[in-house]
């Protein structure tokens, strides 16, 4: 039986992970994954080229999960067209994007089914927390309020209005849309062509998205009654460089693909600090060779 938004009464749920190298971070997700309370779910993991592709694909059929490999030979990440692969692979009735290095607690999924059951014409931005660096994962309960206690919220933004169930605010901030943890009904992903796949490397296609799904006439749900909790890890002065670049030449993409942004504030204001964060890397780097 489909209900008025749509979907089955009883929907399948599936969750997209993209994934490179890192099996521990995906273990931990997997895990949180299988003590979910909604039942009707599906994981598909898709890797993106990963060097240890075997420990990937291992760790998936011990957790009853798909494992599909990237094909592409592009040297870079390509984390939207990975998303898109596994998007074209699954058959959920709402489609889950889920970074590798998200867990999520026990009745997350479920949370997400009933937002999508009571709401139409929506995608769900859910809240992101970051969990500190010195926990041990592996002791960890995945309950909320377990994962609250070792986390600090990611987004300090003021102007987004959070949503819970029973206070909606329907939102066209599409700038502060993050694609780490976030949810469509799956004729709405369609509908979008799912996502933009000329973006490689680090960032942009969560803006992208966002500012189709405004243009579609969609809806973006701010929630914070569905959180994920992003699971620690260093960033090296090398590898912020080599997003630094991958940043600066989504932008461009993304100005010319929508020429209305360019001299949009933000995009303006992500420029000159991705720009000077490139800049001071390669002097601080040009300095250590001089000594």
């Amino acid at each position: 039986m489909v209900g008025g938004t749509g979907l089955p009464e009883d929907p399948l749920v599936s969750v997209i992970i993209p994934t490179i190298d890192r099996v521990d971070l995906l273990e931990a997700a997997l895990v949180s994954l299988a003590g979910q309370t909604y039942e009707r779910l599906n994981v598909v993991v898709v890797d993106d080229k990963s060097k240890k592709g075997h420990l990937v694909e291992r760790l998936c059929k011990n957790y009853d999960a798909k494992y599909i490999r990237n094909p592409a030979s592009s040297p870079n990440s390509q984390r939207a067209l990975v998303r898109n692969i596994g998007l074209w692979n699954s058959t959920g009735d709402i489609i889950v994007f889920s970074d590798m290095d998200m867990i999520l607690h026990s009745d997350s999924i479920e949370r997400h089914f009933l937002l999508h059951k009571n709401l139409e014409n929506i995608v769900l931005c859910c809240q992101i927390w970051n969990i500190e660096k010195a926990v041990d994962i592996r002791r960890l309960s995945f309950t909320e309020e377990a994962l609250k206690a070792v986390s600090k919220p990611f987004i300090h933004d003021e102007s987004i209005c959070w949503s819970g169930p029973e206070n909606i605010h329907r939102s066209n901030n599409w700038w502060a849309f993050l694609s780490g943890h976030c949810s469509f009904k799956r004729h709405d992903i369609m509908r979008l062509n799912g996502w933009d796949p000329f973006f490689e490397g680090w960032g942009g296609e969560d803006n992208e998205m966002g500012y189709r799904v405004i243009l579609n006439g969609m809806n973006i749900i701010y929630t914070d009654y569905v959180k994920a909790f992003q699971i620690w890890r260093e960033v090296k002065p090398e590898e912020q460089y080599l997003r630094s670049k991958s940043v600066l030449r989504n932008i461009d993409y993304m100005c010319r693909k929508f020429p209305e942004l360019y001299n949009y504030n933000k995009l303006i204001e992500r420029r000159m600090e991705v720009e000077d964060l490139r800049l001071r890397y390669e002097e601080e780097r040009g300095s250590s060779r001089k000594r």
